[in-house]
């Protein structure tokens, strides 16, 4: 039932043929599903799913906040509004300018770097797997993105490998498959690890933070999206303004 209503939305959005408005799925879902005249119970579980849905795999956008506010003053479900405001707050504490949880992990020599670690840089994390083809699909991307930042060092690029398997981690890193920037492994089973601090649902995953260690995006723009050296540079000039007291 609920994969209908999805099939139905990306049929729409693909004959409108405009990527912004992804965005706009799970408002045009919870459309699509008062549409439907189901019965008020069934009709406020699919509300409900979407939403949750929607916040797992991608994240807080105002359109979606503002559809969970919506639905949280008509739903009687007091469940579907205590889990869904869970999945608010999370995300809210994730937000821009909001402290980014710090992390530890390990470089393939041994040592231990912590998020923290990095303080006074703009760093934009890369979490992957050797085993993830999208993940290294961006590589290409993401070296070009390094070219163009090659002598600056206001800025780290730190690649959060989350293979279990580290010996195929540290073969490819050493083979020079990988982009150059700060390569670390992390346990995505530990409660502190990046996985579960930024909620990652799925890779790859990017997240952008600011010099004063402050969150930028909890979901960042993607190497190849043509969208990242320009957000890389308005941080820098933000930074060096602030430096600056202007």
């Amino acid at each position: 039932m609920r994969q209908g209503i999805y099939d139905e939305v990306y049929d729409e959005i693909e004959r409108k043929d405009i990527d912004s408005l992804y965005e706009m799925v799970p408002v045009l879902a919870d459309k699509k599903i008062r549409e439907k005249k189901y019965p008020k119970p069934i009709e406020d579980f699919l509300r409900a799913k979407n939403i949750h849905y929607h916040f797992g795999m991608e994240g807080l956008s105002p359109e979606l906040e503002m559809l969970c506010k919506s639905f949280q003053k008509e739903t009687q479900k007091q469940e579907y509004r205590d889990v869904l405001q869970q999945d608010l707050d999370k995300w809210l504490a994730l937000g821009p300018g909001k402290p980014a949880p710090d992390f530890t992990g390990v470089t393939p020599q041994g040592k231990q770097i912590s998020l923290s670690d990095l303080k006074g840089k703009i760093v934009y994390i890369d979490v992957w797997a050797t085993w993830c083809g999208p993940c290294v699909d961006e590589f290409p991307s993401s070296k070009k993105v390094h070219q163009s930042f090659a002598k600056n060092d206001k800025i780290a690029f730190l690649y959060v490998s989350v293979d279990r398997d580290t010996l195929a981690w540290k073969k490819m890193v050493a083979a020079g498959k990988v982009p150059r920037g700060i390569h670390i492994n992390t346990d995505s089973d530990d409660p502190k690890s990046v996985w579960a601090l930024y909620h990652v649902w799925g890779i790859p995953r990017y997240i952008l933070v600011d010099s004063n260690g402050k969150m930028a995006a909890a979901h960042a723009v993607r190497p190849s999206s043509g969208e990242l050296e320009a957000q890389l540079r308005e941080l820098l000039e933000t930074g060096r303004l602030a430096s600056n007291g202007g």
